[in-house]
């Protein structure tokens, strides 16, 4: 394997995981609604404020992970994230199994990344 490939697959990982981040919250930013909604159905206080802090932390995460700002820490954040996300809503709605999968090979990219 060429010696190239070994500083060109970490950054092609952190641009496609940290990118998928930042679509996520421009998607979110975009369906705000939507998102405000699944905290109301979760039953938390003050929905929009929970939704805004999650476009944040995966908007700023998502960078994070992308311009090699912090990975360690972005990454762990993001596993954490998604994990919590995943394990409340699988619990009170009807989470699809293939994305609970998905979400876990997601934490699996994170957790290497952090690494």
């Amino acid at each position: 394997m060429p010696r190239r490939w070994s500083y060109l697959a970490p950054l092609v990982g952190r641009i496609l995981i940290g990118g998928f981040f930042v679509w996520n919250a421009l998607q979110e930013i975009i369906k705000f609604s939507a998102v405000t909604a699944i905290f109301i159905h979760l039953g938390l206080s003050n929905p929009g404020a929970w939704a805004v802090g999650a476009i944040i932390l995966e908007a700023v995460g998502g960078l994070a992970l992308v311009l090699n700002f912090k990975t360690r820490y972005a990454a762990l954040v993001l596993a954490l994230y998604i994990a919590l996300s995943s394990v409340t809503l699988a619990t009170t709605s009807a989470l699809p199994t293939q994305l609970f999968i998905q979400n876990l090979a997601i934490i699996g990219g994170l957790l290497c990344l952090s690494a």
